[in-house]
């Protein structure tokens, strides 16, 4: 794929343009969604020194955790204001903004992995429209930044559509708890911090969280020991984005090492969920989890229902409108739907 072969240049690229950064230092913050310590916060944290180091340290960064001056869900609004200067994010917090941010974040059960999604940001269109759709807010919208699969953890197995029946599920409102409706299961809103406490009470027998790799560190394998995997759901997109004006105040040089160093974040974090799950895969018979592989033919059936809520999100706008028609040309070119 073209976007191998892309992200493949981008450290030879930073070096090529870190000699000639503007002189001027840069002071940022920055806020991640993730909490502070944990691995894909560390993988930011590396972003940032590397911008700094590719720089010549006229590039400072500095990595804030999860609600660290504002909820995780308010830093669009943040960085548009001026608050925060950068933000880790991901589009899914905004589908009440515009149901076009819905889509941004994910199409589900659209995409086998992470890489045919991110290709389209780059090769299908889809980095023109998030960066309108960001700048309508005083965003700069740099670049798309995945964390791979999510599986669901389930008390029992689950190998079918019509085994949702019934099923209750965490699910966040939006297209998500939509879909999941639409096949027969009961969406709960459930806080992240009560997951494990809802599964391990029967509150829930499912849910929504991570990957796996994430899903077997936060111990809901220990009370849902059955995972579908690989997911069938969600291949959820992040961001980093920044505030328009700062972006415009930049010079080209600084802004394409920007562009760069986030490409090359989108692939540290990648590799980082992929070598993790790898790791969880190999020990799930002596973690007690079993992986569920749904049929093909059940994916089918899953993305079928999907398009019928990915169409009705569409109507919701017209930015939302213009992305869904982006994706669905998209999908159709690599095969994903007729």
């Amino acid at each position: 794929m073209k976007i191998f072969k892309k992200i493949a240049t981008v450290t030879s690229a930073i070096r090529l343009v870190a000699p000639a950064v503007s002189a001027e230092n840069y002071n940022w913050k920055l806020q991640s969604f993730w909490g502070g310590g944990s691995a894909p916060q560390l993988v930011i944290e590396k972003f940032a020194a590397n911008m700094k180091m590719a720089s010549a340290g006229n590039i400072n960064i500095t990595v804030l955790p999860n609600k660290a001056i504002v909820a995780h869900n308010q830093t669009l609004q943040a960085v548009g204001s001026g608050i925060l200067d950068m933000q880790k994010s991901t589009p899914c917090y905004y589908a009440g903004v515009d149901a076009a941010f819905g889509l941004l974040c994910e199409m589900n059960a659209g995409y086998s992995n992470a890489y045919q999604f991110i290709t389209w940001y780059y090769q299908g269109g889809g980095l023109e429209l998030a960066r309108k759709i960001y700048a309508e807010h005083g965003l700069y919208f740099i670049g798309p930044v995945p964390w791979g699969v999510e599986s669901i953890p389930t008390k029992e197995p689950i190998r079918t559509v019509a085994e949702f029946e019934g099923v209750k599920i965490r699910m966040p409102e939006g297209p998500s708890s939509d879909l999941f409706r639409a096949i027969g299961a009961a969406p709960v809103s459930v806080h992240g911090s009560e997951v494990y406490t809802s599964l391990e009470k029967g509150v829930i027998s499912a849910t929504d969280w991570s990957t796996i790799s994430i899903n077997d560190g936060a111990g809901l394998h220990n009370v849902a020991p059955y995972a579908i995997y690989p997911g069938i759901h969600s291949i959820p997109m992040g961001d980093v984005s920044m505030n328009l004006e700062t972006w415009n105040s930049l010079d080209e040089k600084t802004q394409t090492l920007l562009e760069l160093g986030v490409r090359t974040l989108a692939l540290d974090m990648l590799q980082t969920f992929e070598n993790a799950d790898a790791e969880v895969l190999a020990a799930a018979e002596e973690k007690g989890i079993t992986l569920i592989d749904w049929a093909p033919e059940e994916r089918a059936k899953f993305r079928a229902a999907a398009q019928e809520i990915w169409a009705a999100t569409a109507a919701k706008s017209p930015l939302a409108q213009e992305v869904y028609d982006s994706q669905i040309t998209w999908l159709k070119s690599i095969g994903q739907i007729d």
